[in-house]
């Protein structure tokens, strides 16, 4: 090869690797990257909700979430890994339902793990 195509391929894959680093981890949705664990059992103008079976040891691959409300079916243990790579164990008790911010994660069940996931649809500020 000669010194110019060396130069092109080298600034192209500089451009490319450049690109990976600058873009955002791509948000995508928990019901499309984890069919078979995650079922949208209603969706409407105002709410989504999911029902989420996971068993010990499995995960769920990134994903993002608006703000939503987790319902625990059962109790249970999860490992959640943030969108900037953070960490954190969460215990879910049966019928203790959670708050959420929107959120980019992944979770792994550390126990066989349900919950219903509500997440709630941007309805703005509305005045009667």
């Amino acid at each position: 090869m000669n010194k110019v195509t060396v130069l092109l391929k080298s600034m192209l894959l500089i451009i490319v690797a450049l690109g990976f680093v600058a873009s955002p981890i791509q948000a995508q949705d928990m019901a499309k990257v984890a069919p078979k664990m995650v079922k949208v059992v209603l969706d409407n103008d105002k709410v989504r909700v999911f029902d989420v079976q996971v068993k010990a040891g499995e995960k769920l691959p990134m994903h993002s979430h608006p703000a939503n409300i987790v319902v625990p079916m059962n109790s249970a243990k999860v490992k959640t890994t943030l969108s900037d790579g953070k960490v954190v164990e969460t215990e879910f008790k049966v019928g203790e339902p959670r708050w959420s911010e929107a959120v980019t994660h992944s979770n792994e069940a550390l126990a066989d793990l349900h919950v219903l996931v509500i997440e709630i649809k941007d309805q703005g500020m509305k005045k009667k």
